[in-house]
Formats: C-alpha cells, structure tokens, sequence
C-alpha cells in the first residue's frame, strides 16, 4: 500500500510541477496572441487585457488558472473566437488516440514477433536481417520516413492515401511511421532477453524434462523475456505523443499535435498551457499504470521499495 501511496503522491506533485512550470513560461515570453504585424490601437489592447484578465497582478493570473484547471475549465483561445481549449481537447485527441494506440500495438506485435524469431535463429542470415531492419528503423528519423512512405507506397504504388483525413486507410501510413522505432527497440529488448534467458539453468532443466521447444518458449523463456518490455510502455507512449506533432503536420491530420503546432505560431497561450499540461497528464499517467502493473506482475518490487525503508543503517 505503501509503495502504491508513494506513486500517487510523485505523479501529483510532478503534475503540479508542470503546471507551474508551463504557466510561468508561457507568461515570461515576449509578446502576447494580440500582438500582430499590423499594431493595435491601445485602447483597443487595453480592453483585451481587461477581457481576459491580464492587466491583473500574475499571481492572480495564476491562481484563477489553477482554480480552471481544478474544475476542468482550460479557458477559451484568444485566436480562435467562441472555441473553448477543453472542447479543441476534446475533437483532437480521438484522433491521436486512435492513431497512438495503433502504433503502440503494431509496435508490440512485430517488434515480440520478430525478436522472438531473432532470437531462435541467432547469428544466422534471418537474424542478421532482423538486425539490419531494426537499426534501419532506429536511424531514419519520423518524419523522414514518413516522406518515404509517402513517395513509395502512396506515389509510387497507390495502395493508400498520400494524406489527409477520412477513412481507416488513411490512418495506416502515419501508424507505420510512429510505430516504426519503438518496434524497433523492443525487437531488440526481447532478442537479447530471450538470449540470456536460453542460458539459464531453468531452461536446461526444462529441456532435461522433455518440453518441446515451443512449450518452453511460450510457458518459460517469453513470459520472463517480456516483463522488461512493460517497463518500456511508458516512454513508448512519450515518444508517439511527441512523434505525433510532426507526423501529425506531414499528413494533414487534425489530432493534437497539429493543433498544438498552430498555436505556438500563433501564441494563444491558454491553448499551449492547455494541450501541454493534458500531454503531460497522460504521459504521466501511462508511466503512472506502467509501474502499477509491472509492481502487479512482479511483487518483488514492491517487497524491495518496503524493504529499504525499513533498512537499519549500519555504523
């Protein structure tokens, strides 16, 4: 309970965190969503301010945004009249989501699948050619092969749509994008995983017991290869979601990372504060479940986090 309690309290004190952070920056950059080429009458400025509350003391500023944030209100855009920022939210992150989730599954699928097969076939030309993918996928960058996608499998082959939003098949080139360097680290994680754990004496006694070689890989060697894997969900998910800004910009797809590119352009503060503190509060709720399911699978890191709090310093 303990261990439970201690995680809790660190992903609200680091939520808190990035409010305060985003918050204050935001308000130290020069310039503000009514500053423009074209200059503004100040009496026409001066009546915004008063609008939206900026001629008021920041600590002020503050503690109304903080009293937002704790009734889910993140206020309207200042460049987009009538638009609240949660209702933005609320259109975009389906889309992301959907998009997210996808390339964290195909990720999973192909990067357990391949290790797997890596593994088996070690140091021989299949697994030299699983290595030689996997260092190809970590090494082009996103949204390079985002281009390439689009050139070969769009241009080229027309098998899917070059961008744009419509139906599933449009989901399928940026999926593969984003989905392309974490499978890439897994296939790796689980290759060696399995490596090590094919050396090990359990598995000899599991060979000297008559298991066939799929027996001990389904019920010994993968269920132990893959607990390491869980650990790595959380920075999975922080990579799509970043990924997702650029990916998000090459294909015309208008989930978040789209809208949140715009109104850094355009400076609408409440719109920046907002998206990066529900990106935040995502990604650290993933790594929040992440470790509260890795502590569920495996107690002994519960067991370990208690025991050193009941360690007795030695003189």
């Amino acid at each position: 309970m303990n261990y439970y309690l201690k995680k809790s309290l660190i992903f609200l004190f680091s939520l808190f965190f990035v409010i305060c952070i985003t918050f204050f920056l935001m308000k130290s950059i020069p310039g503000d969503p009514f500053t423009s080429e074209q200059e503004m009458p100040k009496e026409i400025l001066d009546s915004l301010y008063a609008h939206y509350g900026f001629d008021k003391p920041l600590y002020v500023q503050f503690f109304k945004y903080l009293k937002g944030i704790a009734t889910f209100n993140l206020g309207p855009s200042y460049v987009y009249e009538g638009k609240m920022v949660g209702s933005i939210i609320k259109e975009a992150f389906p889309i992301s989501a959907f998009i997210g989730l996808q390339a964290i599954l195909i990720a999973l699928i192909f990067g357990i699948s391949l290790g797997v097969i890596a593994a088996i076939k070690q140091n021989k030309w299949v697994d030299r050619f699983i290595l030689i993918l996997s260092v190809s996928c970590v090494s082009i960058p996103s949204f390079l092969l985002a281009t390439l996608l689009q050139y070969v499998l769009s241009i080229k082959l027309s098998l899917f749509p070059i961008a744009r939003w419509g139906t599933y098949w449009h989901t399928v080139l940026p999926t593969l994008a984003l989905a392309a360097t974490p499978m890439a680290f897994i296939l790796k994680m689980i290759r060696a995983n399995l490596i090590d754990i094919y050396k090990m004496n359990f598995i000899k006694l599991a060979h000297a017991k008559g298991l066939s070689n799929m027996q001990i890989l389904i019920k010994h060697a993968l269920p132990n290869a893959i607990l390491p894997v869980i650990s790595y969900l959380g920075p999975i998910t922080a990579y799509v979601l970043t990924g997702s800004f650029i990916i998000e910009k090459i294909f015309g797809i208008p989930g978040m990372g789209q809208w949140l590119i715009i109104s850094i352009h355009n400076r609408d503060y409440t719109m920046i504060m907002g998206f990066t503190i529900f990106y935040s509060t995502v990604l650290m709720l993933s790594v929040f479940l992440v470790d509260l399911l890795y502590s569920w699978i495996d107690p002994r890191i519960q067991l370990k986090n208690e025991t050193k709090n009941f360690e007795i310093p030695l003189p």
